[in-house]
């Protein structure tokens, strides 16, 4: 499932900024997911194109998370 994909677990990446942007940009994700299901379509492509936009903003999140935490 889509939603699955996007609920990344970042653990504690030491990084409050962006865990809380990871945080808003999932929110943002679900929230698409929810407005295609309630209206059953996606007129012209949009909002598949904003969710894998979305999708994409996580994986880049997650990545600055894991470059920015500390190495052990």
């Amino acid at each position: 499932m889509i939603a699955a994909r996007a609920q990344i677990e970042i653990g504690n990446l030491g990084h409050p900024n962006l865990m809380q942007a990871q945080r808003l940009a999932e929110q943002a994700h679900n929230s698409i997911l929810a407005a295609q299901r309630a209206h059953e379509w996606d007129k012209d492509g949009y909002a598949a194109n904003a969710e894998n936009l979305v999708e994409q903003a996580i994986g880049e999140l997650r990545e600055a998370m894991e470059s920015s935490a500390p190495h052990r």
